[in-house]
């Protein structure tokens, strides 16, 4: 009897591991949830699929690299509470970089570069914003009324012009094609957002690009790097992984998309 007791504690042990050992595979194989708001050119649905000049990138080097992934559409502000949360394997997918975002979670390395922001203003107030001469000296005007996205990053040179000015800023809580309707309709005077992403955005909306001016001054500085932004529950050999097959498929001059592609 003992020696049954035995073999069949041997077996319970045996089946204990295995099921812990699938447990843990079940868990490694847990897919990340890249979050992304519809933003074109970036990303957005075509034909049903979604595609942009930053989806294509990630999921290939996720594909390439055998790392599961799922794309869940998240409001840009959601997407910030929810890495920030650190509960999941979820990661930011177009990400500017700043001291704040790296203190609550891990940056790959930059997938693509953005246009320089422009001043959106509405054509017929072209002429006024161009006697600025310069981004800091139409930002340094404290009667402009400039929506900006609650929570988004413009940039670090950027987000110091808008610092000072802060009191004088419209806050906007939507997604772009909400924020182009509220210039459209005059309830603020100027927005910052690239060139192609305005057009494209305003043409979804209905509404004419041609009806707007884009203003780039002098000193608007150069576009930002987009990057992953990921909880810490996203290992860094995950995102080293990802980060190996976006540089073994970078273009010749050694960097990965760039704006005047999207």
């Amino acid at each position: 009897m003992a020696h049954t007791a035995s073999g069949v504690s041997s077996r319970r042990c045996i089946v204990l591991l295995a099921l812990g050992l699938m447990a843990t595979s079940a868990r490694a194989e847990e897919p990340i949830s890249l979050l992304y708001n519809p933003r074109a050119p970036y990303s957005y649905v075509d034909h049903g699929a979604l595609t942009g000049t930053l989806v294509t990138p990630v999921s290939s080097a996720f594909k390439r690299a055998g790392i599961p992934f799922v794309w869940v559409e998240t409001p840009f502000r959601r997407q910030l509470a929810i890495v920030r949360a650190n509960t999941g394997r979820d990661c930011m997918a177009a990400a500017f970089r700043d001291a704040e975002r790296e203190a609550y979670g891990r940056f790959s390395q930059p997938i693509l570069q953005n246009e320089q922001m422009a001043l959106v203003v509405p054509k017929s107030a072209e002429p006024k914003f161009r006697r600025y001469g310069s981004l800091s000296a139409a930002l340094g005007d404290r009667t402009m009324r400039l929506l900006i996205k609650e929570g988004y990053s413009y940039g670090s040179a950027i987000n110091a012009l808008l610092a000072k000015r802060a009191a004088a800023n419209v806050a906007a809580y939507d997604e772009a094609q909400s924020i182009v309707r509220m210039l459209h309709e005059g309830m603020a005077d100027a927005l910052l957002m690239t060139k192609q992403e305005a057009t494209q955005t305003l043409l979804q909306k209905g509404l004419h690009p041609e009806d707007f001016a884009y203003l780039i001054f002098s000193d608007t500085p150069p576009g930002e790097w987009r990057y992953l932004l990921c909880s810490f529950k996203v290992p860094a050999s995950t995102i080293e992984s990802f980060n190996q097959q976006l540089r073994m498929h970078a273009n010749t001059s050694g960097s990965t998309t760039h704006s005047s592609n999207r």
